[in-house]
């Protein structure tokens, strides 16, 4: 049968337990650390391409009230599928992946 432990003893593991409880606390902060800065940056380059987009499109010089109606409008319609179809249809059309062959003209 083993040996009972000392008062000291029980005392010298709680408070190396409670330790590797802290340095566990500590490593899971610094993760969730870098895992928000990974969202930041992957949620800032999605960013910087939509306003590439927007700057393409000779939208940039809108106000941005207008920009503002023009993007809750378009949220609008990406809550109904058949909606966004169509949507993605015109800008096909417009931007001249379709429908806008001159040479057959």
């Amino acid at each position: 049968m083993p040996k009972p432990k000392t008062a000291a003893q029980l005392a010298e593991e709680d408070a190396a337990l409670l330790q590797k409880i802290a340095d566990l606390k500590q490593a899971r902060a610094v993760n969730a650390s870098l895992q928000r800065t990974l969202q930041r940056k992957a949620r800032d380059k999605r960013r910087y391409q939509v306003g590439t987009l927007v700057d393409e499109a000779g939208l940039a010089g809108l106000e941005d009230d207008v920009l503002r109606g023009l993007f809750a409008g378009l949220a609008l319609l990406g809550d109904a599928p058949t909606m966004l179809a169509m949507l993605e249809a015109v800008v096909k059309d417009v931007g001249g992946q379709s429908g806008t062959d001159k040479e057959t003209s």
